[in-house]
């Protein structure tokens, strides 16, 4: 099984979504994805691999687009990491 978890924030992977990530890691490969930051490196000491997404924020935009830099991006890194 392979599992992708796209969040904006690495801190919503560590807090939020590490107990699934974890659980889903027990039945094979996992796979977060969000803006770098502090708790990235922690998720990747558990066998967590992280996908950096460069323009993943939480800031607002003053115009709301049906595609986003952010979306364009995840799309990029999905193909980059082959077979996902």
């Amino acid at each position: 099984m392979k599992i992708a978890h796209l969040t904006t924030v690495d801190i919503s992977l560590h807090f939020l979504i590490r107990p699934q990530l974890l659980a889903a890691l027990e039945h094979g490969d996992v796979l977060g994805i969000s803006a770098p930051g502090e708790y990235v490196e922690g998720l990747e000491l558990l066998g967590i691999r992280h996908a950096a997404l460069e323009s993943s924020t939480r800031g607002t935009f003053p115009q709301v687009k049906p595609v986003s830099p952010a979306h364009n991006e995840c799309y990029v890194k999905l193909g980059t990491l082959g077979q996902y």
